[in-house]
């Protein structure tokens, strides 16, 4: 059974346990809600920026790896940039899974 989280929502039929309003009271429940989503925002943009500048990361190591490795024929080419925008990819949700544990 889903429930909606919001103050007055109709519960579906047969359920008997309180809404969060009916427990803490409007006012309360405003506020703890409040509170909750400003912790998780201040989080979110940590793990965004932390994830950016990972992606950032990796994307300058893969196109380094191309432009520069001895034995490759120096020159970045759609294929590199492509493998450069995976590994920065990879780096970002290593990054944002990290930041999130």
């Amino acid at each position: 059974m889903s429930h909606r989280s919001v103050c007055g929502a109709n519960y579906l039929a047969g359920d008997a346990s309180l809404s969060p309003c009916e427990s803490y009271g409007t006012e309360e429940f405003l506020m703890i809600e409040q509170r909750t989503q400003e912790s998780s925002g201040a989080e979110g943009r940590a793990a965004s920026v932390a994830g950016g500048m990972g992606f950032l990361g990796g994307f300058a190591t893969g196109i380094g790896f191309f432009a520069f490795f001895p034995g490759l024929p120096h020159v970045v080419d759609w294929g590199a940039i492509l493998v450069a925008v995976g590994v920065g990819g990879l780096v970002r949700w290593g990054v944002r899974w990290w930041v999130g544990r």
